[in-house]
């Protein structure tokens, strides 16, 4: 149980509240979302999801429905804002890296003033909310019990997880933005350079991410609908990795309806949603599956 179990002090507002933390000269947002449950006695899980480049966190949450999912499952949901003009996460795991220090500082906030359950904290995002929660798991391995990630993951040569963070991964085949086979975004026509900020096919970094687990970098295929299919990686007892991969899935949150509608008529930027599985759903049954061992 966190500080905040059993504080008769603590306010808490149930439902949604815009919230805001000073963070040396600058201000973070941050959206919270504390289901009917919490009485302050029962610590709840809780869940950091992190937006995409370009998005807020206020359509991220719209789009991917996890304050939803929090009221129903009875879990505490932390929407986190980045900064810049173009919002964005700065996805290293560095000890400098502003955006770890505001993490931190939002975890422990929130662990004193809810009754959280710290061996039940996850991170997961969209694209560079999905890199930024990788980052997470290289530098707060001890904080997060598991990570879910959607068409973004970066685990740089510098990445030593301190204790396993199992994973669970979701990727369009056909996503025009971070393409399935690495290299650079397709839009730009350039062909795949690592020198040039590309990045590894999506199952080489999804491999790379079962070695730091200990698990095979060999995976296990099976069919779970038309258009998608589940890789699993062997691990040891306690340990997950586990790869979606949707056939014609463009760069969207599978499961999304707001993202089917923004691509009605016309696949758009994104490409397909598919609504064959549902991300969310699936991630937190992953999430349940893996408290902190």
């Amino acid at each position: 149980p966190s500080p905040g179990c059993g504080q008769t002090t603590t306010q808490v507002a149930h439902g949604l509240t815009l919230r805001t933390l000073p963070m040396g000269g600058a201000t973070r947002e941050f959206r919270l979302y504390v289901p009917d449950e919490h009485d302050g006695s029962e610590p709840l899980p809780m869940v950091m999801d992190f937006h995409g480049l370009l998005e807020t966190a206020e359509l991220h949450a719209r789009s991917d429905q996890w304050e939803v999912k929090g009221e129903e499952v009875g879990a505490i949901v932390v929407t986190p804002q980045g900064l810049g003009p173009v919002p964005h996460w700065n996805a290293v795991p560095g000890p400098d890296n502003d955006d770890i220090v505001f993490v931190r500082a939002l975890y422990d906030l929130l662990g004193s003033e809810l009754c959280v359950d710290l061996n039940r904290v996850y991170a997961g995002g969209l694209s560079n909310g999905g890199m930024m929660s990788s980052a997470l798991a290289c530098a707060m391995a001890d904080t997060f019990a598991a990570i879910g990630l959607v068409s973004g993951i970066l685990f740089g040569d510098d990445c030593q997880l301190t204790r396993p963070v199992p994973g669970i991964v979701f990727w369009g085949k056909k996503d025009p933005i971070l393409p399935y086979e690495g290299g650079l975004m397709k839009r730009t026509g350039a062909p795949p350079s690592p020198d040039q900020g590309g990045f590894p096919p999506v199952e080489v970094a999804v491999a790379k991410l079962a070695s730091l687990n200990g698990c095979s970098t060999e995976s296990v295929v099976e069919p779970v609908s038309e258009h998608v299919e589940k890789r699993s990686y062997p691990c040891p007892e306690g340990v997950e990795v586990a790869l979606y991969v949707v056939s014609d899935g463009g760069h969207t949150w599978p499961g999304s309806e707001l993202f089917r509608k923004m691509g009605e008529g016309d696949t758009g930027d994104r490409g397909v949603t598919t609504d064959e599985i549902d991300a969310t759903s699936l991630m937190w049954e992953f999430f349940a599956r893996h408290p902190m061992r």
